[in-house]
């Protein structure tokens, strides 16, 4: 599977849904602590006390073509710390900016395959290690607390949905913003292709 087309997302926040479990990524118990692990988590709705958790705010970082994506209720970065391709497996974490190694927090979004049955989707791809380490859902498994790991591609054995994503605008108001970004019925994800 090719995971090497990019693709562009406006900045905004969104929630980030496994393709295959339906499962959000979810920063665990919404803890600002550095280190926090991310999971796989069933959606909350917007009026539950977790649902930020599940919130992330999308833009782009200083290297062209990546993007930073933080937890809209902690301001903590997604990350992972990694020094090579042999990383492959390292749990996925949320932390504050990070100034000494920014590429750990910093990600591609990459298109699938263009078929029917992937559309709307993508990969999360990490900047270091030659790009080949993708964001995984592991064993693709629907549990609550399911780890959320970086998978070298070829170390990957399950169903290519555990590897694909759909980004879609969240329910959510900056506090001291007037306008909410809501999800549009039928709306087939934020994503666009790059021009």
């Amino acid at each position: 599977m090719s995971l090497l087309r990019p693709m562009v997302v406006d900045s905004g926040f969104y929630t980030i849904t496994n393709m295959g479990s339906r499962t959000r990524i979810d920063l665990e118990r919404g803890s600002k602590r550095d280190g926090t692990k991310v999971v796989g988590w069933a959606p909350h709705e917007p009026t539950h006390s977790g649902y930020l958790n599940q919130v992330w705010e999308i833009r782009p970082s200083k290297n062209e073509g990546c993007y930073t994506i933080v937890n809209a209720k902690t301001g903590t970065y997604l990350e992972a710390v990694v020094d090579s391709v042999d990383d492959s497996g390292v749990q996925v974490t949320c932390s504050k900016a990070c100034e000494d190694k920014p590429s750990s927090q910093e990600w591609y979004l990459c298109g699938p395959p263009e078929t029917a049955e992937y559309l709307g989707s993508c990969g999360i791809v990490h900047r270091d290690a030659a790009s080949r380490l993708l964001l995984d859902l592991a064993g693709g498994s629907s549990t609550n607390g399911t780890k959320i790991q970086i998978l070298h591609v070829f170390d990957f054995i399950g169903s290519v949905t555990e590897l694909l994503w759909l980004i879609k605008p969240a329910e959510y108001s900056k506090p001291g913003s007037q306008l909410a970004v809501d999800t549009m019925p039928g709306d087939p994800g934020a994503i666009q292709k790059s021009a």
